[in-house]
């Protein structure tokens, strides 16, 4: 992953775009509204047990180093 200040930038831009109510996390309904709003691929948003899984596999991938100590999001 390219970690240049740039690229890091981009992302973190994304991520905000994404995050459409600003709490620092992503929940699957924003990553499907996501998906069709901000990244515009129709045939992605399309395959819907793909999306839950992926987005799944990703939300258990790594421990929640955020300050919501509700659960790992």
């Amino acid at each position: 992953m390219d970690k240049s200040p740039e690229q890091v930038k981009k992302r973190v831009s994304l991520f905000r775009q994404i995050d459409m109510n600003g709490n620092g996390y992503v929940s699957l309904a924003e990553m499907d509204k996501a998906i069709l709003s901000v990244l515009q691929c129709e045939e992605i948003f399309k395959a819907k047990p793909c999306i839950v899984r992926a987005f799944n596999a990703a939300k258990n991938a790594v421990k929640s180093k955020g300050l919501n100590k509700c659960g790992d999001d």
